[in-house]
């Protein structure tokens, strides 16, 4: 063995270096192919590196970066195009729907207008004047005549108070009363329809004659024997009953006719509408 190492030890420690470098390329090869993988990219072959010797791990993992930094680039890009596309199509979409809303207000106007007109022709040809027409006048004239010749005794009082001689008090008086003798005879103060015909307890036998322009006359402390019916139309003048002195609260003053005007069922001051 020793003149065998002295014969060949050259040879021996020659193989031994190369058996050395050889399994430092095998582990260092390995290495590279552990990071290669880890990293995501295929292992270069042997003939690969000995081309390339200058591309280290460094250089490998700058190419690996800039492949992912491509990667999420163009993943964004596509991104923003699609947040874009989507923005355009609601955009549109919103366009649309105020586009029908408009054309429905601009079409509700016209069918208003369209009712309007055909209002205006229908007022236009009710209001068009009648041949031969008679106006028919706004304001009814009313002119009434004394119901009986004979002195005012107690004249109309709603605004202040005037002395009763039956009642022995001051109190209003929404009338006329007329002095005249017993038995005279009492006329319609204007043309109407004998609305009713009554004894009342205060006021004695009355007739109500209604009239047009919601006017109303009524006479009270009449005789018994009544001249009209209800219902019945009388004229101006017409005579309705006869002077007496029927009404118990107005007995102290005689045979006289309580005589009132009402208008639309208030009481007015019959000096308004009687002639003179």
């Amino acid at each position: 063995m020793k003149n065998f190492l002295q014969k060949n030890g050259f040879y021996v420690i020659l193989l031994m270096c190369i058996a050395i470098v050889a399994i430092a390329a095998v582990v260092m090869t390995n290495n590279d192919i552990n990071k290669l993988v880890k990293k995501g990219l295929p292992p270069k072959s042997a003939s690969e590196k000995q081309t390339n010797p200058d591309v280290s791990m460094r250089d490998s993992d700058i190419i690996i970066g800039d492949i992912n930094k491509k990667l999420e680039s163009n993943t964004a890009q596509n991104n923003v195009q699609k947040y874009y596309e989507e923005k355009k199509q609601q955009e549109t979409a919103q366009n649309s729907a105020q586009n029908t809303i408009t054309k429905a207000q601009q079409t509700e106007p016209t069918k208003v207008v369209d009712n309007t007109r055909d209002t205006e022709k229908t007022i236009k040809n009710v209001s068009t004047p009648v041949a031969n027409a008679t106006p028919v006048s706004s304001t009814i004239t009313v002119s009434m005549i004394m119901p009986v010749d004979g002195q005012i005794s107690t004249d109309y009082a709603m605004s202040n108070l005037i002395y009763s001689k039956t009642l022995d008090e001051w109190r209003t008086h929404n009338g006329i009363d007329i002095a005249a003798k017993a038995d005279m005879p009492v006329k319609a103060a204007m043309a109407g329809i004998v609305e009713k015909v009554y004894k009342d307890l205060k006021m004695g036998y009355t007739v109500i004659i209604k009239h047009n322009g919601g006017y109303e006359t009524r006479y009270s402390s009449l005789g018994e024997d009544i001249k009209v019916k209800e219902g019945q139309t009388v004229k101006q003048g017409d005579i309705i009953g006869i002077v007496s002195q029927s009404a118990s609260f107005e007995i102290a003053e005689g045979p006289h006719v309580h005589f009132e005007v009402i208008k639309d069922g208030k009481n007015v001051n019959p000096h308004d509408y009687i002639k003179q």
